[in-house]
């Protein structure tokens, strides 16, 4: 998956405390602001069943924004015992 060209849509923008279901309810609020924009690869199924996860780095980017980039490294994760790379 390194240097592969992704589509990502934007949930959390860089700054924001609040991570929301696609309804619109709050999911969590965390106890500090992101540092860096969070969302989802388009197209994508990770081993929880979500689509991938995604670290975006740069300007501060709005919820639903869609953008591409390279995959440049992968976090290794574990939610509840279950793989959720970032």
């Amino acid at each position: 998956m390194l240097g592969t060209h992704v589509e990502v849509v934007i949930e959390v923008p860089r700054g924001s405390f609040t991570k929301r279901r696609p309804d619109g309810r709050v999911h969590f609020v965390a106890p500090f602001p992101s540092p860096f924009n969070y969302g989802s690869v388009l197209g994508t199924l990770a081993p929880d069943g979500d689509p991938f996860d995604a670290l975006v780095l740069g300007r501060r980017l709005p919820i639903g924004a869609e953008t591409r980039g390279i995959v440049q490294g992968i976090v290794d994760f574990l939610d509840h015992d279950v793989a959720d790379p970032k």
